[in-house]
């Protein structure tokens, strides 16, 4: 599994949701967009010349209304992907100015999904309520061409979107979406890079173990068998599920342990309000969570906490890591020492160094907010709040930042 962008979710630590599956056939879906591909659902061969785009250069390109960057994931310090609010766009100057790669009879919304693997492969979603449809896009040539395919579900809204490389993926959706604590969900798998895709488990089917109580907040996996899916639930219980068959079948995993000089307020362990997919890098990794308070009169606010292991997810505890003196916003993990999270309350910066031991504020009125990208420990890419044209550039860690007036071209 990639760690550069599998919290590019935390952004917000929005959750979002999606609908119930149609059995598949071969026929074209007469809502699909006419351009050159050929539509086809679930499990049929998809036949595709591809919607081509032109190239990513900016001479002699129209210049775009400059919109807000609502996802941002960069390659390297030069090159990478971005959404803003209804484009796919792509950057080969260090997020100067960006290409608008949107294929036509696309559109992007605020319910997008979006996963940027590399500077070659990317795919994001258009789900279409009235049509009981997911249109999947891709493309395995860094968007001078997209192919596209459909995955039929009612009221469909996208939770997550994960791949571990160019041909095996996950799509986790909801049946009509959440309500009253509860979100029924369904999950497909595809093996030939989003050609076609299977569904695999349901809440609706007891065996899978997945159940339709909480709010689902993603997948991330780390191999073709192993993943984790997580949520939150009105009880603030830890509401985490682990698969070891490449997503079939699923079972619940506890989360044990509290330092007990975090804070003095933590006599015992903390409710958790919300868990994220976790980060695994070999075998270390990490599984971010917003907790509340233990007991009056503290009066604590919700703070975050990264779980940790070290045996590559077979267990996961909170002993020896740091209940930050904040709440994350969004989080962003690029090594199994190095993760940045600003406050979603000031907009302070913190860094940790130790892999969620211990937090450092290391910036203030950052004006940042939004999605980040470090590209290594030193080189990082960061955006301001949803309304906000807002994208700055770190080389030295996160403690100066230059802003970038970016301009976007078709």
């Amino acid at each position: 599994m990639k760690h550069n962008n599998r919290l590019s979710r935390l952004s917000g630590l929005l959750f979002v949701a999606l609908g119930c599956f149609i059995s598949a056939c071969s026929t074209t879906s007469s809502n699909a967009p006419t351009n050159n591909v050929v539509t086809t659902r679930i499990g049929v061969t998809q036949k595709s010349t591809g919607i081509q785009t032109p190239s990513t250069t900016t001479s002699n390109r129209t210049a775009l209304p400059t919109q807000p960057l609502t996802q941002i994931r960069m390659t390297d310090a030069m090159h990478g992907w971005a959404l803003d609010k209804n484009s796919v766009l792509k950057t080969s100057d260090g997020g100067v100015s960006w290409i608008n790669l949107t294929p036509n009879g696309a559109i992007v919304t605020p319910a997008t999904q979006a996963e940027f693997l590399n500077a070659q492969d990317a795919w994001f979603t258009m789900p279409n309520e009235h049509a009981n449809t997911v249109t999947m896009f891709y493309t395995t040539t860094g968007g001078t061409t997209w192919n596209q395919s459909s995955i039929y579900e009612a009221s469909p809204l996208g939770i997550a979107l994960t791949f571990i490389n160019n041909q095996i993926g996950w799509f986790e959706v909801s049946p009509g979406g959440p309500g009253a604590g509860s979100e029924p969900v369904d999950i497909f798998r595809t093996t030939n890079g989003g050609m076609t895709w299977k569904k695999i488990a349901s809440s609706s089917d007891p065996q899978s173990g997945l159940p339709t109580g909480g709010d689902k907040s993603g997948l991330s996996f780390t191999d073709a068998q192993t993943g984790w899916a997580t949520g939150t639930v009105a009880s603030n219980a830890p509401w985490l599920y682990v698969t070891h068959n490449g997503g079939i079948t699923w079972s619940t995993q506890s989360i044990t342990g509290i330092t007990s000089n975090a804070h003095t307020c933590y006599q015992t362990t903390p409710p958790v309000l919300m868990i994220t997919p976790p980060v695994l890098i070999g075998t270390e990794g990490f599984l971010p969570m917003t907790v509340g308070i233990s007991s009056s009169p503290c009066n604590v606010q919700p703070s975050t906490v990264l779980a940790s292991t070290t045996d590559g997810g077979n267990t996961w505890s909170i002993n020896g890591q740091m209940i930050a003196p904040f709440q994350s916003s969004n989080l962003y993990v690029v090594n199994s020492l190095f993760a940045w999270a600003t406050d979603q309350k000031s907009g302070t910066l913190y860094q940790t160094q130790n892999g969620g031991k211990s937090w450092q504020k290391i910036a203030s009125n950052t004006g940042l907010s939004g999605p980040m990208s470090f590209v290594n420990e030193n080189t990082g890419f960061a955006t301001g709040q949803a309304d906000q044209t807002i994208l700055k550039r770190t080389n030295d860690g996160g403690k100066t930042w230059q802003t970038i007036s970016y301009q976007i071209h078709r």
